[in-house]
């Protein structure tokens, strides 16, 4: 069974989401959504390098990430 991934405030994370977090001084902000690659979770970060990133693996290159809730969510703006 695979692991269960959970973003900075325990809130799993599962593909169709979108994440937010920020690397480097200054800091520069990356919205990704999550989608399936294979049987891992893969968080999309066009535009930066690496252009994607397994989301098991991205707290150890970036600290902590979010759940972003979009506003067709519900949630307010990024």
């Amino acid at each position: 069974m695979p692991r269960v991934l959970k973003d900075s405030d325990g809130k799993r994370v599962k593909a169709g989401m979108t994440i937010t977090f920020s690397y480097g001084i200054p800091p520069v902000r990356v919205i990704a959504p999550i989608v399936h690659r294979g049987s891992r979770l893969v968080a999309v970060t066009e535009g930066h390098n690496p252009s994607e990133c397994p989301v098991s693996e991205l707290m150890e290159h970036v600290g902590d990430f979010w759940i972003l809730r979009l506003p067709s969510d519900g949630g307010s703006k990024p």
